[in-house]
């Protein structure tokens, strides 16, 4: 392939895209180089290319103008395939246009759903959905049901019966096809819901059941131990497999996916940069510090090198006031206290709690009243009257009331923190015990969360089930688990890049300690010599 390139150095700030005329393939060798296109008049959004990655292959493919401008975001070292070379690559190489397209279409994807769990600085290089076959499996039942119900209504046709006859039979076939109808329409959408993506940070499976079921389960790439793909006889004949990527307890089934083989060299790779990526950076830092020593110029820091120190306020839990704890944040199932996150269970459940207590009371003052008004119409004396109304009025202020406030309270009281190091899983009962288990993020081996049910999809609320290997957290019952899952996995990779900075400082430190005695002994050892 290589005859089809030529190596090209940009400067930094040098516009690439959409300055070439006629357009052209590039692949990064060295450098970055910055991918901005226009949501609207006012905001745009950026993708950060790095070695490995390549671009223009859309609009060759495609034949339509460059929507986006490519900028060198330092000295960047790029091949490139000129228009003419391009077609010839993937006229030699009919696979190469095919994972384009595959990868045109993932991008496309990514652009119009816009997926609010990414990170900014996230960059999506592949989604996939299950094989055709899959869908074409699930449709044999209502294919089968649809064409029963229509040989049936055929058979009517070309039949003569009693009046009854004709008008019951061809309403039943007619509900017939349309049950099969509607059982292959929600086959396609069940099918179109489930993705699975792989992004620079993690593996992603989202698998979504129209109002009934929802989950996302991810495994970030530094957790990653391997790679599996295993195929069948007839997913071999297909072009289909599963991929399993296993991290260090758990695992991520990627199922009945096209071309699995290709997809799982994508994830390896990922995996590989992600672990590279951090190393590189470190080894620049390390020549600094050398130079350093040397007594040679330092040159300036690169960007984001520099090792921000964790915020201490809210890395504990806090104990709120007696105030606070009752009567803050009353109608909030999240709320912020600096850095500390605190996540409520749903009204939902404060409903089922307080359900019981409440249809009791409810019952007791309908009972009340159904006395006053048999009073008032003389059907019982106003004594009989005062007496059951005393009893229900010190029911319901001695017994009910407070059933009704411990359940609340035990409502209240039972609550998820999230930190800047750490997670939280409170359960205090009322006049009662207190059980609190925490958990460090740096411990956090893969996130998944789930909305069961038709009511949990209606009210978009769900579990969260964080897996530290030896233990598993599981947050039940929280409003929006997608949103309370991201906001974990963003800390926890914050926290896992600023311990490995600060550990690789630290041993840098170390070393270069050594070498500066090493390099004072040299020079005393020199100077004693060039003395004597």
């Amino acid at each position: 392939m290589a005859r089809h390139f030529s190596q090209v150095l940009c400067e930094p700030d040098q516009v690439i895209i959409p300055n070439q005329e006629g357009g052209a393939f590039y692949i990064i060798l060295e450098g970055e180089v910055i991918v901005s296109r226009k949501i609207n008049d006012v905001d745009s959004e950026n993708e950060i290319l790095v070695p490995g990655d390549f671009f223009g292959e859309e609009w060759l493919l495609r034949r339509k103008l460059p929507k986006a401008t490519v900028v060198a975001a330092g000295e960047v070292v790029l091949f490139k395939a000129s228009r003419e070379n391009f077609f010839d690559l993937v006229f030699a190489f009919p696979d190469v246009k095919t994972n384009l397209e595959r990868i045109i279409r993932s991008r496309q994807f990514i652009r119009t759903h816009h997926f609010e769990w990414l990170n900014e600085d996230e960059v999506v290089y592949q989604v996939r959905r299950k094989h055709i076959a899959h869908l074409l499996i699930n449709l044999l039942g209502p294919s089968l049901l649809f064409l029963l119900g229509l040989a049936f209504t055929l058979y009517l046709l070309l039949r003569v019966f009693t009046d009854s006859l004709q008008v019951g039979f061809p309403v039943w076939s007619g509900l017939v096809m349309v049950a099969g109808l509607l059982w292959g329409l929600w086959a396609v959408v069940d099918w179109s819901n489930d993705f699975y993506i792989v992004t620079n940070q993690r593996v992603v499976w989202i698998e979504q059941i129209i109002l009934l079921y929802e989950s996302r389960v991810e495994a970030p790439l530094v957790t990653i131990q391997a790679v599996d793909v295993r195929t069948e006889l007839l997913g071999r004949i297909l072009g289909y497999g599963d991929i399993t990527v296993n991290t260090y307890t758990g695992r991520v089934i990627l199922r009945i996916i096209d071309d699995p083989y290709l997809m799982a060299a994508l994830i390896i790779e990922q995996w590989h940069r992600a672990l590279m990526s951090f190393q590189v950076g470190q080894r620049q830092e390390d020549v600094r510090a050398v130079k350093r020593i040397l007594g040679q110029e330092e040159p300036s820091p690169a960007p984001g090198s520099t090792v921000i120190p964790i915020p201490s306020k809210g890395d504990d839990y806090q104990e709120p006031s007696f105030l606070r704890t009752y009567f803050g944040n009353i109608f909030k199932l999240r709320f912020e206290d600096g850095n500390t996150i605190t996540y409520r269970k749903h009204w939902l459940i404060l409903i089922r709690k307080t359900i019981r207590p409440f249809l009791v009371m409810l019952a007791v003052f309908f009972g009340m009243l159904a006395c006053v008004i048999s009073g008032l119409n003389n059907q019982l004396d106003i004594e009989t009257v005062e007496i059951f109304v005393l009893i229900g009025i010190l029911l319901i202020l001695l017994i009910l009331v407070p059933w009704w406030l411990y359940n609340y309270v035990d409502w209240r009281n039972d609550i998820y923190q999230l930190t800047e190091k750490n997670i939280f899983d409170i359960e205090r009962k009322p006049l009662g015990t207190e059980i609190r288990k925490s958990g460090s993020l740096d411990r956090i081996l893969s996130l998944e969360h789930e909305r069961p049910g038709f009511i949990g999809y209606l009210f978009n609320v769900g579990n969260v089930i964080i897996n530290f290997g030896d233990a598993k957290f599981d947050f039940i019952g929280v409003y929006e688990p997608a949103r309370v899952q991201q906001e974990i996995f963003n800390r926890m990779h914050l926290l896992r890049s600023q311990q490995q900075k600060e550990e690789v400082i630290r041993e840098r430190e170390r070393i270069l300690s050594l070498m500066s005695i090493y390099h004072e002994n040299v020079q005393g050892t020199q100077q004693e010599n060039s003395d004597g």
